[in-house]
């Protein structure tokens, strides 16, 4: 797989990320917004928060 189309991969699962997040009601983490956070940034937000709904 060239870089572009990885850049590109990664891009559509970070967007994926945030719409599941935000589709949860969590636009933010601390004072930092989920659009600004990274793709693993924003999957242990996403873990995170699997888990307290579930408990």
């Amino acid at each position: 797989m060239r870089t572009k189309e990885k850049v590109t991969v990664q891009e559509l699962k970070r967007q994926s990320v945030i719409e599941q997040l935000l589709g949860m009601g969590i636009s933010q983490s601390g004072n930092v917004s989920v659009q600004e956070m990274g793709y693993i940034e924003l999957r242990r937000l996403l873990t995170v928060a699997v888990l307290k709904k579930g408990s």
